[in-house]
């Protein structure tokens, strides 16, 4: 027989069992410790990942262009050179990236544009919402069977009225504006990257 660790809770021997639960707990907890310490390594460090890593993924998505026009290990006529081909890629990236930047811009001010429509639709879902429940609440007779003590302090139409006015407090274009200065800063790390 194997002999036993002697066991760190002040009891003379571990059994086999236990042994496995105490490394398996172990590992679990120096998995937890290693993860919080690479989570907080790139949140710090997510200045300068970002741009490494977005870098490093246009890098792998143009490597095929790449060999294809420049003919690398392929036995072709229209052999262009590698840095001309490097340039055309990077250029094509360019287009793409400009063309995908022009869309979400363009979808950008058109939600913005009509944020007020978008708030008095979701007043407006919220209004039908509390009218179901209303009538609901009715049919079933909810409130008037309770008891004093369960029976709530709020009616439908002060939730309603409260819901709503929080709705309306939501700016929309304050929202829109932090989403369009994240889509400055992605613009901005994608052409450092090009550069």
């Amino acid at each position: 027989s194997q002999p036993r660790a002697p066991s760190p809770i002040n009891t003379p021997y571990l059994s086999a069992l236990q042994l496995h639960l105490d490394e398996r707990i172990r590992t679990l907890c120096l998995v937890i410790i290693a993860s919080a310490v690479l989570l907080a390594a790139a949140w710090y460090g997510r200045d300068i990942l970002i741009p490494f890593l977005l870098a490093l993924a246009l890098k792998y998505l143009l490597t095929p262009l790449v060999d294809l026009l420049s003919c690398a290990g392929l036995n072709c006529r229209c052999k262009m050179p590698r840095g001309l081909a490097i340039a055309f890629a990077m250029l094509t990236a360019l287009g793409v990236l400009s063309g995908l930047a022009g869309l979400v811009t363009q979808s950008v001010v058109a939600f913005a544009s009509n944020a007020g429509v978008y708030n008095a639709r979701v007043a407006e879902i919220i209004n039908l919402g509390f009218d179901s429940a209303a009538t609901l609440q009715r049919a079933l007779r909810h409130n008037a069977t309770a008891a004093p003590h369960e029976r709530h302090h709020l009616s439908t139409e002060d939730m309603q009225s409260e819901l709503i006015g929080f709705v309306n407090q939501v700016d929309l274009s304050a929202l829109v504006t932090h989403l369009l200065a994240a889509l400055g800063g992605l613009a901005e790390a994608s052409l450092y990257i090009l550069l």
